[in-house]
């Protein structure tokens, strides 16, 4: 089964997540390059924002294009319990373009319910299998149970996807 991660990290949280589920399922990465200064600070509070109000932002243009995947798993950060305004954008700029996916998120304290909702409607369907991680489960690398758990809906999915 052809996989592709697509995932937004402003920290290295998210990264690390998609990297490891990369290793695991063989698959390709993209990263969302955000065209936005989020640094220090001042970039926190502005991607805190920008995550509440819905923004979009500029991204640097995907390399990947989703059709080509048999699966495509989404991760982003939640800020003030929000997705990231750079994933928002990469499922705005392939609206259409998405067969299967899974999502995971990472977070500090937030709930994911809201993000996971916000996933579903920019896709325009629901995920077929959901993660959600604590940053200081990534960071103490208390997460692998979750992983995976993940992995074993993905490989759930593949089963019904090529019956």
């Amino acid at each position: 089964m052809k996989t592709l991660i697509a995932y937004y990290s402003r920290t290295g949280t998210t990264k690390k997540i998609a990297r490891e589920l990369a290793e695991y399922l063989s698959a390709d990465e993209e990263g969302i390059i955000d065209l936005t200064d989020r640094d220090g600070a001042i970039g926190y509070i502005k991607s805190r924002k920008d995550a509440l109000l819905g923004k979009t932002t500029n991204i640097k243009t995907p390399v990947n294009d989703p059709r080509e995947y048999d699966l495509v798993l989404l991760g982003t950060p939640v800020w003030a319990g929000r997705m990231a305004p750079a994933m928002r954008t990469y499922m705005k700029f392939h609206k259409d373009r998405f067969g299967n996916v899974a999502c995971f998120c990472t977070m500090k304290g937030a709930s994911s319910r809201i993000v996971l909702k916000q996933i579903e409607k920019g896709i325009g369907k629901k995920p077929l299998a959901l993660m959600s991680l604590q940053t200081k489960e990534a960071k103490e690398n208390l997460h692998e149970k979750k992983i995976k758990d993940f992995i074993k809906q993905i490989k759930k999915i593949k089963k019904v996807i090529f019956k």
